[in-house]
């Protein structure tokens, strides 16, 4: 079967392009609600995601919500090609001259970016007490590109990368009080365990169809490589004028990951935001934010401004003790995000689009994405 797969390839694709790669910035966890708002949040804060971004945000989650649990909190994050890629995919290896009909899907998805993220938690906690706020988080996932790509036979057809973790992320910020310049002023620590396996691989059309009821087992238990990370995050946020909050952050000091292109390395962050508060029952609530995310340029794909630029706005339409209703929007990397919330007593739905730009610089290769996250917790 391999000698027919390379006999295929060597004369349906002789031409030699230079393999398809993505230059996206590999993240652990992405916040539904967060990328609505364009990815904005080192100096908004106010949720256990806060984790993630800048832990002294801790110190904003309202204390009129005491206790805060989620017990379970779901994400999914595909992009515009992985479903019909899959479904295509799969109906070539079923057919009797499948190597020829794998191969014909591979070329007409040629050089697209095939996307599928998924993150699980569960009991994830938080509260913010007088001077201390804390938030505790379970997490686990999958984060993975697929890209078929003309090449050599030894090469392969379909690029795979991608990681695959679980482990606990957890955090304490801690209110200072007002200084002669600043008013309240926030530091905050986090810390996160990483269990992981990255993979790097290029598959060829024979190990697509060997393996195509097995292929997830086939890419962690022979390809991928395992290992476990410990990193610190530290913040700080102040209000630096009224109603104006900045933010820095130190996040993943140590680093996640081994491989070059799937790692998550330390970045420095920086953020502003402008919150206005009404207490009445309709659009009591609206966020202006803009991050600057890796500063010193720890991502190593590229040093592209745009792509490091986080802009956004949120405004909490209704919220009552029943529910809320919550919409966003903004500018993540140069494109268009949008999405909402809307919760219902104990059940949450959101819905955010947003576009990863998957080129070396801002306008090369716009990657349009959706994710759902649904959550049941209090």
């Amino acid at each position: 079967m391999k000698q027919i797969s390379n006999i295929l390839l060597s004369t349906v694709l002789a031409s030699s392009l230079a393999n398809a790669v993505s230059f996206e910035y590999p993240q652990i966890y992405k916040n539904q609600s967060i990328m609505g708002m364009g990815g904005a949040s080192v100096a908004a804060g106010g949720t256990a995601a806060s984790l993630f971004s800048n832990p002294a945000g801790l110190s904003k989650i309202p204390k009129k919500y005491g206790w805060e649990v989620d017990l379970i909190d779901f994400n999914l994050s595909i992009n515009d090609n992985i479903i019909d890629f899959s479904k295509d995919l799969d109906d070539a290896t079923d057919k009797k001259d499948d190597n020829e009909a794998v191969l014909k899907v591979l070329e007409n998805y040629l050089g697209e970016n095939l996307h599928l993220n998924v993150n699980a938690n569960f009991l994830t906690i938080s509260k913010r007490f007088k001077n201390y706020s804390f938030a505790v988080m379970p997490i686990s996932g999958v984060y993975s590109n697929l890209t078929p790509h003309r090449g050599g036979t030894s090469e392969g057809l379909l690029e795979a990368n991608g990681l695959v973790y679980g482990g606990l992320a957890l955090g304490l910020s801690k209110d200072l009080g007002s200084s002669y310049f600043f008013k309240n002023i926030n530091v905050g620590i986090g810390a996160k365990f990483i269990n992981y396996a990255s993979f790097t691989t290029n598959l060829t059309v024979a190990t697509i169809i060997d393996e195509k009821d097995d292929l997830g087992d086939y890419l962690i238990d022979d390809v991928a490589k395992k290992d476990t990370s410990f990193v610190l995050d530290l913040g700080v946020q102040a209000d630096v004028y009224k109603n104006l909050t900045a933010g820095l952050s130190i996040m993943n000091i140590g680093s996640i990951g081994s491989d070059k292109n799937l790692t998550v390395p330390m970045t420095v962050n920086a953020g502003l935001a402008y919150t206005l508060k009404y207490d009445r029952f309709y659009v009591n609530k609206i966020v202006f934010a803009a991050d600057y995310i890796d500063i010193f340029q720890g991502y190593e794909q590229d040093s592209d401004f745009m792509k490091r630029t986080r802009f956004g706005a949120s405004a909490m339409l209704l919220d009552s003790v029943y529910g809320d209703f919550s919409v966003m929007a903004g500018l993540y990397q140069g494109y268009a995000t949008y999405g909402f919330d809307l919760r219902a007593t104990i059940f949450k739905i959101g819905y955010t689009s947003y576009a990863e730009e998957v080129g070396g610089a801002y306008g090369q290769k716009e990657d349009r994405r959706h994710m759902i996250n649904l959550k049941i917790g209090w």
